[in-house]
């Protein structure tokens, strides 16, 4: 039986491409939360604002990301401000949303 969840999340593998790094890429996990398809139509991901809100509204835990120092990094504001930030990784983290979804979002 199929229950139906009105807030999934689900873990995703974020691939972020360094730049200028000659196609060096590391890569982290993100727990994002799946949005309705409604939700997400309200979203021009064209529009640098409209990216930053959507994943300020789904983006929910992070692993396997350390700052400087080497110390495992948790999602405060601050952090995920400073991650999305980056346009490298804000991009790699639509891109690990929406490739989590491309058949859905295709209407399969």
């Amino acid at each position: 039986m199929y229950r139906l969840d009105p807030t999934p999340e689900f873990w995703a593998t974020v691939t972020v491409r360094r730049p200028g790094e000659g196609g060096h890429s590391d890569r982290f996990r993100a727990r994002f939360m799946a949005l309705t398809i409604s939700a997400f139509e309200g979203y021009d991901l064209a529009s640098p604002e409209a990216t930053r809100e959507f994943l300020t509204e789904v983006l929910r835990e992070i692993d396997e990301v350390e700052a400087e120092d080497g110390s495992a990094l948790r999602l405060t504001s601050a952090v995920r401000d400073r991650m999305l930030d980056a346009p490298h990784v804000r991009a790699a983290l639509v891109r690990a949303y929406l490739e989590s979804f491309s058949e859905a979002l295709l209407g399969n």
